[in-house]
C-alpha cells in the first residue's frame, strides 16, 4: 500500500469514528427528547428504541444492495452523512410538532395496543429517514475497504471496531459533557456539525481518489476469492444464529441494566456508564476478531465457541453479582474520594458484570459477516443482510425481554433462557460445520448437560436477595415489564413491623414511617385553597400516604391518581398508613407518565400535587422543568393551588435557585414552605395572589378526619402550620433571580445534583450514607445544616398573606407563629405499628396483607 493510500485509509477510519460518535449522541439525545412527548415508561422507551434500530436495519439492507451496483462508496457516504446532519437540524422542530398528535391520541382513549401501535408509527415517521441513512453508512464503507473475499471478515471487523469505539466516545460525551453544558438543542447542533465535517472530508477524499492514480477496483479484476467458502446450509445457519445472537445480546443488556442499578444507583450517569461499558466490550471484541480470529479456516466452530463463551460469561456475571461490591472493592475502593472516584467505581462494577461477555459478543458480527458474504461482488448485500438480521434480532430481544421474558419467567428465569439460547446456538453451529453429525450430537448433548448444571448451580433467588436490605424481609416482590418493586418489612427492634417500598435502584424513601411528611404535603394545598376544592390531580403514588391525606377532605369528589408503575400500585395495600386509599370511590387511578398526562389531558383541577422521586433519579427531572410547570398551570383552575415537593437533599443553593426560578416563571404568585424545620421544600403555586383566610384555615383543621391526621403528624394549630412558611412571591423570585431556570432543553440538575448529597458514590442516595467514609458524611450533614440555616434566617413573615383574623389581633397571631419558629422543632409522629393505628381505612384491608 502506498503512503498516499495509507493516509487516505487512516482519514476514512477517523471520519467513521467521528460518525459513530455522532450516531450515539443522536440516540441519547433523541431518546431524551422523545421521552418528553411519550414519557419515560419502558413501553415508550422500547417504542423509540425499536424505531431507531429498525431504521438502522432497513438502511443497512437497502444501501448494502445498492452499493454493489457500482456507485462510488465515498461520494455516497458523504451524501448520507450530510443528509443526517441536515435532518438533525430540523429534529427539534419535528419533536415539538409531535405534541399535538400525541395529545390527540391520548384524548381518543384508545386501547393500549392500538395506542402503542400508533405511537410506534409516529416515532418511526420521525426517525425513519435519519436512521436509514445511519444504517447505510456501514455497508458502504465496508464495500470501499474490502478488495478480496478473504478480507471481508477482517476489514468489516476493523470498521465495526472503529465505529463502535466512536459510539463509546459519543455516549460518554453526551452523558458526561454535552447535554449538561449545551442542552438538547446545542448537543444536536454539535453532532450535526460533526456530520457536516465528516461529509466534507469524505467528499474531498472521494475527489482525490477519482482524480488520482487510485481508483475503485473493478470487481471483474479482483483476485483472492476465499477458497474456504462455506456451503449454503452453513451460511443459512450462521444467518439465523446471528439474528438469535442479536436477540440475546439486547435481552442481556436489558436484564443486566435493570439489575445493576441496585449497585450503581439510578441516575443519568449510571445509564451512561452501563451503555458505554457494553459498547466498549463489543468494540474490543471486534478488534480481537480483526487481529487474531479473522483468518481462521474454521469459522463455524469459532462462532460456536463464541456463543459458548457468551453464555459462560454471563453465568460468571450471575455468580459474581451477589458479591459485586466486595469484588469491585478489591479493584478500586468505593470509599468516597469525590465525584471522579465515584465514576471509576461505577465503571468498575459495570465492567465486572458486562465487559467479558460483551467482548465475545463483539466478535460475532464480523465473524458472521465473513461466513455469510459470498463473493466480493456482493459484499455490500451480504454485510447489509447480516447487519439487518442482527439488528432485527436485537429489536425483538429488547422488546421480548422487557414485555415477555421477565414478566413471565422473572429475571433468573430469563437469564437461564438466554444462556440456553447461547448453548443451543453453539450446538447448532457445530452441527452445521464440516465436522459431521457425530460432532453435532456430542455438542448437543454437552450443551444440554451444561445447561442443566447451570440451572442447578445458579441461585434462583439472587436478584430478589440482592434487592433486600439488612434486617428486613419481603412481604411483596414483583419483577415485571416496567420495573422491580418490593415491599420490605423491617425486623430490627427500632422499626419492627414497619414497611418501605424498595425500587430497583434501592432508593426506597417512601415508607409507613414517613406518614408525617406525606400527610403534611397532602393536606397543605387543600388547607390553603381559597375556595372549595373538588377535583385533585395527584402525581406519583409512592406508598399512598399523601394521596390518602387528600382523600380525607370531604369536599373532594374526584382524585386522578397518576402513577408510572403498575407494580407500585399493586404494592399499595401493603401500607396500612394509606388506609387502602386505592379502594376509595374518589380515586381514579391512571397508569401513565406524569409529564405526558399533564401535557395531554384537557381536565382542569382545583389542586395539583406532585411528590416525585429524588431529582437525580433518571427521567424524573421532566417533572421539575419550567415547560412542565407551564403545562400544569394550564390544567389548574383560576383559583387552583399546585404543590411541588422539592427533595434537594444536600445539593447546592445554586441548584435550588434554578428549581425555584423554573416554578416561579410558571406561577408568578408562588410561595415556598418547609416540610418541617430543615426538611424538603414545598413550593405552592397559584394563578392569583395567595390569600389565606385564617378563620377558614382554623375551621378546616378542626374537621375530625383532618384533625386526626394533623394530630398524627403532629401539627398543633394553624399558627404551627403557618410557621413553616419561608418565602412570599417577591422573595421567591428574588431567590431565583440571576440563574437560568430548569428547562426541558437544559435540565442541568440531573447532571449536577448527583454530585452532591455527599458528592460521593451513591449519587445523592441517602441510603448510601452508611457506606461512606466519615469525612464526606460529616461534610454532607454540614451542608444540609447550612442550607436549613439559610432558609431559617432568610424566611419572610406569613402574616401579610393572612386575612379574616376573626377579631383576633394580627400582632398576637404573628407572635404565636414566631414562637413556633423560635422553639425547638416539634418532633414528627412516632412510627406506629398497625395495631395502634387509629385512622380508619377507606375500605376494609385484606387480612392476608398482615400475615
Amino acid at each position: 500500500m502506498t503512503p498516499k493510500a495509507s493516509s487516505t485509509r487512516l482519514a476514512i477510519l477517523t471520519v467513521f469514528f467521528v460518525s459513530g460518535a455522532a450516531g450515539l449522541v443522536y440516540e441519547v439525545v433523541w431518546m431524551r427528547w422523545l421521552s418528553l412527548v411519550f414519557g419515560v415508561s419502558i413501553y415508550a422507551a422500547a417504542t423509540v428504541l425499536a424505531s431507531f434500530m429498525g431504521g438502522l436495519a432497513l438502511g443497512s439492507y437497502l444501501f448494502g444492495r445498492w452499493i454493489d451496483r457500482g456507485a462510488h462508496p465515498l461520494y455516497m457516504y458523504a451524501a448520507l452523512e450530510a443528509a443526517i446532519g441536515v435532518y438533525a437540524l430540523f429534529v427539534p422542530l419535528l419533536f415539538e410538532s409531535l405534541r399535538g398528535p400525541v395529545t390527540a391520541l391520548h384524548q381518543l382513549e384508545l386501547s393500549y395496543p392500538l395506542f402503542a401501535f400508533l405511537r410506534a408509527l409516529i416515532t418511526g415517521g420521525v426517525l425513519l429517514l435519519p436512521t436509514v441513512f445511519m444504517g447505510g453508512t456501514f455497508p458502504i464503507l465496508v464495500r470501499l475497504f474490502v478488495e478480496r473475499e478473504s478480507d471481508i471478515g477482517r476489514r468489516s471487523g476493523l470498521l465495526y471496531f472503529i465505529n463502535t469505539a466512536g459510539g463509546v466516545a459519543g455516549c460518554l460525551l453526551a452523558g458526561f459533557v454535552l447535554i449538561e453544558n449545551f442542552g438538547l438543542r446545542g448537543t444536536t447542533y454539535v453532532a450535526a456539525a460533526a456530520n457536516f465535517a465528516v461529509a466534507a472530508i469524505a467528499a474531498g477524499l472521494a475527489h482525490l481518489k477519482l482524480s488520482g492514480e487510485e481508483r475503485p477496483p473493478s470487481t471483474a479484476s479482483i483476485e483472492g476469492e476465499n477458497p474456504n467458502r462455506l456451503p449454503a446450509v452453513a451460511v443459512r445457519t450462521a444467518l439465523v444464529c446471528i439474528g438469535v445472537s442479536g436477540f440475546a445480546s439486547l435481552a442481556y443488556e436489558v436484564l443486566w441494566t435493570r439489575a445493576l442499578v441496585r449497585y450503581l444507583f439510578n441516575s443519568t450517569y449510571a445509564f451512561t456508564t452501563m451503555l458505554s461499558t457494553f459498547l466498549a466490550g463489543i468494540a474490543v471484541g471486534s478488534a480481537i476478531y480483526t487481529r487474531w480470529i479473522s483468518r481462521t479456516t474454521q469459522p463455524m466452530l469459532w462462532f460456536a465457541g463464541l456463543q459458548l463463551a457468551i453464555g459462560f460469561g454471563f453465568v460468571l456475571s450471575h455468580l459474581m453479582f451477589s458479591n459485586l461490591i466486595e469484588v469491585a472493592d478489591s479493584v478500586v475502593s468505593s470509599e468516597v474520594q469525590g465525584f471522579s472516584h465515584s465514576v471509576i467505581v461505577m465503571f468498575t462494577r459495570a465492567a465486572l458484570i458486562l465487559f467479558l461477555p460483551t467482548v465475545f459478543l463483539g466478535a460475532t458480527l464480523p465473524l458472521a459477516t465473513s461466513i455469510c458474504t459470498r463473493g466480493i461482488e456482493a459484499v455490500g448485500h451480504g454485510l447489509g443482510r447480516v447487519y439487518a438480521v442482527n439488528t432485527t434480532g436485537a429489536i425483538l430481544g429488547s422488546l421480548g425481554c422487557s414485555f415477555a421474558l421477565i414478566p413471565l419467567l422473572g429475571m433468573h428465569g430469563t437469564l437461564i433462557v438466554l444462556v440456553g439460547l447461547n448453548l443451543g446456538m453453539a450446538a447448532l453451529l457445530v452441527c452445521a460445520s464440516s465436522r459431521g453429525p457425530g460432532y453435532g450430537m456430542m455438542a448437543s448433548g454437552l450443551a444440554l448437560v451444561v445447561l442443566a448444571v447451570t440451572i442447578y448451580a445458579l441461585p434462583s433467588d439472587l436478584f430478589r436477595r440482592t434487592l433486600l436490605q439488612p434486617n428486613s424481609r419481603f412481604v411483596f416482590y414483583e419483577e415485571g415489564a416496567t420495573d422491580t418493586i418490593g415491599v420490605m418489612e423491617y425486623t430490627a427492634d427500632w422499626a419492627r413491623g414497619h414497611r418501605a417500598v424498595v425500587y430497583e435502584d434501592q432508593r426506597g424513601t417512601s415508607a409507613t414511617m414517613m406518614y408525617s411528611f406525606n400527610f403534611f404535603a397532602g393536606h397543605l394545598p387543600l388547607l390553603l385553597h381559597p375556595g372549595t376544592p373538588r377535583e385533585v390531580l395527584h402525581i406519583c403514588f409512592g406508598v399512598g400516604n399523601s394521596l390518602s391525606a387528600a382523600a380525607m377532605h370531604s369536599t373532594v369528589e374526584r382524585i386522578d391518581n397518576v402513577e408510572l408503575s403498575s407494580h407500585v400500585l399493586e404494592a399499595g395495600p401493603y401500607f396500612w398508613t394509606n388506609g387502602n386509599v386505592l379502594a376509595s370511590p374518589k380515586v381514579n387511578t391512571i397508569v401513565e407518565d406524569g409529564r405526558t398526562f399533564v401535557m395531554a389531558t384537557e381536565n382542569k383541577y382545583d389542586v395539583i400535587m406532585l411528590e416525585p422521586p429524588e431529582i437525580f433519579t433518571g427521567g424524573v427531572i421532566n417533572l421539575y422543568t419550567r415547560d412542565f410547570y407551564l403545562d400544569a398551570a394550564k390544567r389548574l383552575r383560576e383559583d387552583g393551588v399546585m404543590l411541588q415537593w422539592v427533595p434537594v437533599g444536600a445539593g447546592t443553593l445554586e441548584d435550588e435557585r434554578m428549581l425555584f426560578r423554573a416554578f416561579s416563571d410558571a406561577f408568578p404568585h408562588a410561595t415556598a414552605w418547609q416540610q418541617f424545620r430543615g426538611g424538603a421544600i414545598l413550593l405552592i403555586g397559584t394563578k392569583i395572589p395567595l390569600e389565606i383566610d385564617y378563620q377558614r384555615l382554623a375551621r378546616r383543621m378542626q374537621i375530625p378526619e383532618i384533625k386526626r391526621d394533623l394530630d398524627l403528624i403532629p401539627v398543633l394549630s394553624p399558627d404551627h402550620l403557618l410557621s413553616y412558611f419561608i418565602f412570599d412571591e417577591s422573595s421567591l423570585r428574588e431567590f431565583g433571580s440571576g440563574v437560568e431556570p430548569v428547562t426541558e432543553d437544559r435540565t442541568v440538575l440531573d447532571f449536577s445534583m448527583p454530585r452532591y448529597a455527599g458528592s460521593g458514590f451513591g449519587f445523592g442516595s441517602y441510603g448510601s450514607w452508611s457506606r461512606r467514609s466519615p469525612t464526606p458524611l460529616d461534610s454532607s450533614i454540614d451542608t444540609f445544616k447550612e442550607r436549613g440555616w439559610y432558609f431559617f434566617k432568610n424566611r419572610k413573615p406569613v402574616t401579610p398573606l393572612l386575612r379574616n383574623f376573626g377579631g383576633e389581633d394580627p400582632e398576637s397571631v404573628a407572635e404565636r407563629i414566631e414562637a413556633f419558629n423560635q422553639r425547638p422543632a416539634v418532633q414528627t409522629g412516632s412510627p406506629l405499628p398497625p395495631r395502634d393505628w387509629k385512622r380508619p381505612p377507606f375500605a376494609p384491608m385484606p387480612r392476608w396483607i398482615f400475615e
